[in-house]
C-alpha cells in the first residue's frame, strides 16, 4: 500500500507536534547596563558620591521568570567576589517571557568613597531561586565608572 499525501502530512504533523511536545520550555535571566554616571558633592572626608545607571533585566526564555532578587556590587574589577561592597539591594518583579524591564540603579558609595574607575556589578537572582538553564549571565558588570 503506498501512502497518500494526505496520509504523510498527517505523520508529518503528528511528528512536529511529538518533537514540540519533547522541546523544553525554559526560564532565564540576563541583563545589561545602559550608560552609568557619577555626580559627587564635598570632597576629602566630606566626598558624597552617587552612581546612577539604567538596568536592564530580560527574560530570553519562553515561560515566566518570578520574582527574584537583584543585587549591585561596587568592585575593583569586573569579578565578583568576596571584596566587593554590597551597594543596593532590591527586587525584580515576574518577567513575562520576550520582556525586558528597565530599572534606574541610584547608589550610594561610601562617604569619602570615589567610584572612577570601578565597577558595578548587578547580580540578577542572587538568592538563586529562579530554575534557570543559563545561570552564567546572571552576573552583569558595568563599564567602569566615569
Amino acid at each position: 500500500m503506498r501512502p497518500t499525501s494526505k496520509s504523510v502530512l498527517l505523520i508529518l504533523t503528528l511528528l512536529g507536534g511529538l518533537y514540540a511536545g519533547i522541546a523544553s520550555a525554559f526560564i532565564g535571566l540576563s541583563g545589561s547596563w545602559d550608560g552609568i554616571t557619577q555626580h559627587c558633592t564635598g570632597g576629602g572626608e566630606n566626598l558624597r558620591c552617587r552612581v546612577t545607571g539604567v538596568f536592564i533585566a530580560t527574560n530570553p526564555g519562553d515561560e515566566p521568570a518570578p520574582r527574584s532578587v537583584l543585587r549591585f556590587f561596587l568592585s575593583e574589577d569586573d569579578t565578583l567576589d568576596e571584596s566587593d561592597l554590597l551597594l543596593n539591594e532590591r527586587h525584580l518583579k515576574a518577567l513575562s517571557p520576550g520582556k525586558s524591564k528597565d530599572l534606574t540603579a541610584r547608589l550610594k558609595l561610601p562617604k569619602g568613597q570615589l567610584g572612577t574607575g570601578l565597577f558595578v556589578i548587578g547580580q540578577l537572582d542572587a538568592e538563586n531561586d529562579v530554575p534557570e538553564e543559563n545561570e552564567d549571565n546572571n552576573l552583569v558588570v558595568s563599564r567602569p565608572i566615569p
